[in-house]
């Protein structure tokens, strides 16, 4: 397994299809946020297959007031390798990047089957923000990270 590293948007749309959208091929994986300047996606690989990633990019918390906020969204991992981690090390990435450029907030919209993993990682749950996802009508909370900027 190699480290996390910055892909290319046309490495993960698959990956995205599969795991966040039923692999249905009608469903959009590109959206407009991927061409947001300053968005970057991370990806794991298994020899030259991505088989996780994550898409960041800044932008304000509808919760909180913060003076770098960032979102990530797309947060996959092939089903062949979930439970191992992969994750984790994934968000650990992201966020080693995001605090060497001064982000002081990460959030998200987080599916709540992944609520458990998000809790664990050290994100907290926005109070009373449940809500179906618009592009999948699952249910997700949003879910926000705090990050020191002593810097």
């Amino acid at each position: 397994m190699n480290a996390p590293e910055m892909v290319q948007l046309d490495e993960i749309t698959d990956l995205r299809r599969r795991v966040l959208r039923a692999d249905d091929p009608a469903a959009p994986v590109i959206v407009a946020e991927d061409a947001i300047p300053g968005c970057f996606h991370l990806g794991l690989r298994n020899g030259q297959d991505v088989i996780g990633a994550v898409s960041a990019f800044p932008c304000p918390s509808p919760d909180l007031d913060h003076q770098n906020p960032w979102q990530f969204r797309f947060m996959a991992i092939d089903e062949a390798f979930q439970g191992q981690g992969l994750g984790r090390v994934l968000i650990e990435e992201l966020l080693r990047i995001l605090v060497d450029r001064g982000v002081t907030l990460l959030w998200a919209n987080g599916r709540d089957t992944a609520l458990g993993f998000y809790d664990a990682i050290g994100f907290t749950r926005v109070p009373d923000s449940a809500h179906a996802s618009p592009s999948t009508g699952l249910p997700h909370h949003r879910i926000v990270m705090e990050l020191p900027h002593d810097r």
